[in-house]
């Protein structure tokens, strides 16, 4: 296996065919522990499944290096979501799970190959919550050629903090617009005056977001 994974069944549930999927990919500099305290939000008995980045950056880890000089940033991004889907695909596989509804929460670079993998693999996430990301500037390309309106089946939550000192509000609306535009549910898209984080009203908003989401089905 390429990243360091960990996970977790619920306590004391049956496990069925129904029940949610939640992948975490944390942001730069931390690691698969950072994502676990927000599983709440999910309102449901959930397996969870944290990957760790493979690569060493500050006190933690990444998925890539931010630095787009020997390769494009599409073709980092693009070979960085293909190893990422390869090893939860292998790992929902190898434990009969490969049917099961999936989540990503994606936090950060998290967000971003959330956002990638949703792309390149229309059919394959369920819902996505995205949290204080951007969206890189290939998918639009991606999507055009790949996609036709209204392809994408995820259903994604946008969050972006007023205050983020690395992407700004024009990053959440640029995700939200692109969901809007590729996606057959419409994004729920919130900004907070916050930083570069997860705020108590977020939490609050993305739990009763996928409350709705499951009333649904």
């Amino acid at each position: 296996m390429k990243y360091k994974q960990e996970v977790i069944y619920p306590r004391g549930e049956v496990v069925n065919a129904q029940t949610p999927v939640v992948v975490t990919l944390h942001g730069m500099g931390t690691n698969y522990l950072n994502l676990r305290p927000l599983m709440p939000i999910f309102a449901l008995p959930i397996i969870e499944i944290h990957l760790e980045g493979d690569l060493t950056y500050g006190d933690g880890y990444t998925y890539y290096i931010p630095e787009f000089i020997h390769q494009s940033e599409e073709a980092v991004i693009t070979e960085t979501a293909l190893a990422v889907h390869t090893e939860v695909a292998a790992i929902l596989a190898n434990r009969g799970l490969a049917e099961n509804p999936l989540n990503v929460l994606g936090f950060s670079q998290g967000a971003i190959l959330a956002a990638a993998l949703s792309v390149l693999y229309p059919s394959w996430i369920n819902n996505g919550v995205l949290l204080s990301g951007r969206l890189p500037a290939f998918l639009w390309k991606t999507a055009q050629t790949k996609l036709k309106s209204k392809k994408l089946q995820t259903a994604c939550f946008i969050s972006q903090g007023e205050k983020d000192p690395l992407f700004p509000v024009e990053a959440g609306q640029e995700l939200a617009r692109f969901f809007r535009t590729y996606a057959v549910i419409e994004p729920e898209y919130h900004v907070y005056p916050f930083g570069h984080g997860v705020s108590y009203q977020a939490v609050e908003d993305i739990y009763n977001w996928y409350v709705r989401l499951h009333a649904r089905t």
